[in-house]
């Protein structure tokens, strides 16, 4: 019996890409979903009681609000080790709703990926931003199958290639700390944890023994890349601009995070290449009549933000930089 994979994550207003995602993460082998929500206006948690209603998922309101800090993430990543779920997973993987782990080792499960890193305590795999393929209007469709084009994974030359990292991680008392994109390894512990990256060699030491959230990627991607979907079309990013962050509750984002994020250099088409599996995953999910009828009020209500971001007169730069960075800023790519 393989052990039990548990995601923990944050949500607010993710409503159209929740059933894809959760999906994908089925059809990897991730075994259970913790899911805490703060101001959702589009069903987003609506969606979530239903799957917890069907056992998937358990979700919960993010306790933030009963605290002064300000980062909703942070809070959520401290109560959700509380909970029975995530007690009984054997392995814990923080990860969002707009990443998705491809796995290269055996048939792509994530049971393969940790038979090839060699069983470790921890794998730190390495994040590809992937751009908005010159796509503007949004549709409800697949963010695998329509958006392709994304950041380098290995560099040109000799520069560094450093990356963002979302951390698989073994659930037991080695952990003195568990943050977003990785735990931080008890003092007493740190000699006798493995540590691999997504191509199943040890990280560097000081990685290991510190708090970075990131490393250099460069041909850390043998096993596993984890790619992330930041941006989507112009438009669904027009909505993310407008409903604000479940991550830091009072960060804005805006065409500096849109130019940075949106690269396109190079064409990845192993998310596609699984759309088939996707496609019959999806189809066990959407033939429960109260998901497909949420998941379609979340689409109308995206649609809706979108049209209202668009007749705003304060959104008119905006529009027209996006609208001409569709393929991305030059100083990105190549």
């Amino acid at each position: 019996m393989s052990d039990r994979v548990t995601i923990v994550t944050v949500m607010k207003d993710e409503g159209p890409f929740i059933l894809e995602w959760i999906a994908w993460n089925q059809m990897i082998g991730i075994d259970h979903f913790i899911v805490l929500t703060n101001d959702c206006s589009d069903g987003t948690d609506e969606i979530l009681d239903r799957l917890d209603d069907l056992g998937i998922v358990t979700h919960l309101p993010n306790p933030w609000g009963l605290f002064s800090q300000r980062s909703p993430h942070g809070i959520a990543l401290k109560y959700a080790p509380q909970l029975k779920a995530y007690k009984r997973s054997d392995w814990i993987f923080h990860t969002d709703v707009d990443e998705f782990l491809s796995i290269k080792a055996g048939r792509g499960s994530i049971q393969d990926l940790i038979a090839a890193a060699g069983h470790p305590d921890a794998i730190s795999i390495g994040e590809c931003l992937i751009g908005a393929s010159g796509v503007e209007h949004y549709e409800d469709c697949l963010l695998t199958a329509r958006f392709q084009h994304g950041m380098r994974q290995e560099p040109e030359g000799d520069q560094e290639l450093r990356r963002g990292v979302k951390t698989l991680v073994r659930n037991s008392d080695v952990w003195r700390n568990r943050k977003n994109h990785r735990p931080v390894v008890r003092w007493s512990e740190r000699n006798k944890i493995s540590w691999t990256d997504g191509s199943g060699q040890p990280v560097p030491e000081e990685f290991k023994n510190g708090k970075e959230p990131g490393l250099d990627c460069t041909g850390r991607y043998d096993l596993a890349v984890l790619y992330h979907y930041s941006v989507r079309s112009m438009e669904s990013y027009l909505a993310k601009l407008r409903r604000g962050d479940a991550v830091k509750s009072e960060r804005t984002q805006g065409y500096k995070y849109w130019k940075k994020r949106n690269q396109n250099s190079v064409l990845y088409t192993d998310n596609a290449a699984r759309q088939p599996e996707l496609q019959k995953q999806l189809q066990v999910l959407r033939a429960d009549s109260i998901l497909e009828q949420l998941h379609t009020a979340a689409c109308r209500h995206h649609e809706k933000v979108i049209q209202t971001a668009l007749q705003d007169p304060e959104m008119e730069e905006m529009v027209a930089l996006l609208r001409s960075t569709l393929w991305g800023d030059p100083k990105f790519q190549g």
